[in-house]
């Protein structure tokens, strides 16, 4: 079974999916991480501030599923804890795109693409993306 589709009960016409592939020392850690990216992504602000507080319902990116990957034997030393890598999907609405192109890819990648450890491996169109000419024009 493919584990990047999305199945028919989580697909939503507001919001679309990234996969990152993180290194993380557990589960929980990768979630941690995660809700970071969610923030980072969208509002980038704390999620403790009021004004996230106040639009994180429709503003925030969601964290989905997180699914441990394996080990990541490589990165082991005896300085840090050994990382496995996970990978989570997180949703994010369709607003936080906008209608260009530029601003999509700054939700998908923006300021997480420059940290250590996190990686995009697939991004999921919603279906009303799918249909936006303006931000991607031709026939899907």
């Amino acid at each position: 079974m493919d584990t990047n589709i999305i199945p028919d009960n989580l697909q939503h016409p507001e919001r679309f999916w990234v996969d990152y592939v993180i290194e993380a020392t557990s589960k929980d850690h990768a979630s941690q991480i995660a809700r970071e990216i969610c923030l980072e992504q969208t509002v980038e602000l704390p999620g403790t501030t009021q004004a996230v507080r106040s639009v994180e319902a429709y503003t925030v990116g969601t964290l989905e599923r997180t699914e441990f990957l394996g080990s990541n034997h490589n990165k082991h030393n005896h300085h840090h804890p050994p990382h496995s890598l996970y990978r989570v999907s997180i949703a994010y609405p369709n607003d936080t795109a906008g209608d260009e192109l530029p601003q999509f890819l700054n939700v998908v990648f923006g300021n997480t693409s420059l940290k250590r450890g996190v990686a995009v491996e697939d991004v999921t169109l919603s279906r009303h993306l799918m249909q936006n000419s303006t931000m991607f024009p031709g026939k899907y």
